[in-house]
């Protein structure tokens, strides 16, 4: 059972846009027609650069911060995207006096980590020090009632937490990646990157009806497996406004958002970006976009982040010239990072590209 920095860098101010979806009396599988949805327009854009992989990505105002590294965490950089994805050279130029390991939201704050401070950014990119390092993690969501956070253990499963300022309740989940509420309803999208991967989503109507724990402090990211009354009931759990669809192999969900009350998802599939639309409790394929890579390729990591409209997914694929023999163990050729941002009907594919290719 599974539970489951002031450097070189320059933009191709060009923005291609390919297609377009089309509802046009189009059917399910099970030939009924397929409720109208968003004609999404799908861009791509190249940023120059060195060559580091996206660590971690925050929405801050109109702008985008990523944290930029190499894999032993030795080499990090921070790079400032606007509203229309330029450098703001002079900003990334303060930042990067400063060494950060880690960069996240909380509470609609970008906090940064460097050693054992915390700081977080002020109106006008100004970095201030943080003394609440106890009370500061990072979150999925959070709104007027809830904290909302997850915890992963990989195959050996995870755990979405809801807190308010008294108590902590918890779901069974495994690795979630993103929660989004929509009509009253909070969407949790599990995805587990063991082997080929595994997605998942879970709605929730009233989060105090899950399980309460005891205490508000930090405990197992899958504390429910030392729960036998749980455990052994894992695929039996039924509480009040909870359902759970599509736990699907193979599959990956880089990132989900709402587009006129309605919930898509741009899934990763082998060699393709699919685009979906959850239709009463079922994702139904509307579009799909080749991935521009004649090399073999594996999704290695992705973070999602999101601010109002603005949705975000940073992403990093190990690229292969050719697929290993059965059984060997192949390192692989380089990376592909990149960004996914979706405002509106607007998909923009913004792709990371080696300074020396340039």
């Amino acid at each position: 059972m599974n539970f489951p920095a002031k450097g070189a860098f320059a933009f191709l101010f060009v923005i291609i846009f390919f297609t377009c979806c089309s509802s046009t009396n189009r059917k399910d599988d099970n030939n009924k027609p397929l409720k109208s949805y968003a004609h999404f327009i799908f861009g791509k854009k190249s940023v120059y650069s060195d060559p580091l992989e996206i660590q971690s990505v925050a929405c801050y105002g109109g702008n985008l911060i990523c944290l930029l590294g190499d894999r032993n965490y030795q080499k990090q950089k921070l790079v400032v995207l606007d509203s229309s994805y330029h450098h703001l050279y002079g900003v990334e130029e303060k930042l990067n006096e400063m060494p950060f390991e880690y960069l996240f939201s909380a509470r609609d704050t970008v906090f940064l980590i460097s050693g054992h401070k915390f700081y977080y950014l002020s109106p006008g990119f100004v970095l201030k020090r943080s003394h609440s390092l106890n009370q500061t993690r990072a979150t999925l969501l959070e709104d007027s009632s809830y904290s909302i956070y997850g915890g992963c253990a990989g195959e050996f499963g995870g755990s979405i937490f809801f807190q308010d300022k008294k108590k902590l309740y918890s779901y069974p989940a495994t690795c979630p990646t993103q929660v989004l509420k929509n009509k009253n309803t909070y969407l949790i999208c599990n995805n587990l990157r063991h082997m080929n991967g595994t997605v998942g989503f879970i709605q929730i109507a009233d989060p105090t009806k899950l399980y309460l724990l005891p205490d508000i402090k930090p405990i197992l990211q899958n504390w429910w497996v030392r729960v036998d009354s749980i455990y052994k009931n894992y695929n039996n759990i039924h509480l009040p406004g909870v359902s759970e669809y599509f736990d699907t192999s193979g599959i990956i969900s880089l990132l989900t958002f709402t587009n006129k009350d309605e919930i898509y998802s741009i899934l990763n599939v082998k060699s393709k970006y699919m685009i979906a639309i959850h239709d009463n409790k079922r994702l139904i394929i509307i579009d799909s976009i080749s991935i521009n890579n004649n090399k073999r390729s594996h999704l290695d990591r992705f973070l999602v982040s999101h601010m109002g409209d603005k949705f975000v997914c940073g992403y990093n694929y190990m690229c292969y010239d050719s697929l290993p023999p059965k059984g060997t163990l192949q390192h692989p050729t380089s990376t592909q990072s990149g960004l996914i941002v979706v405002e509106g009907d607007k998909i923009l594919f913004l792709d990371f590209e080696d300074l020396k290719n340039k």
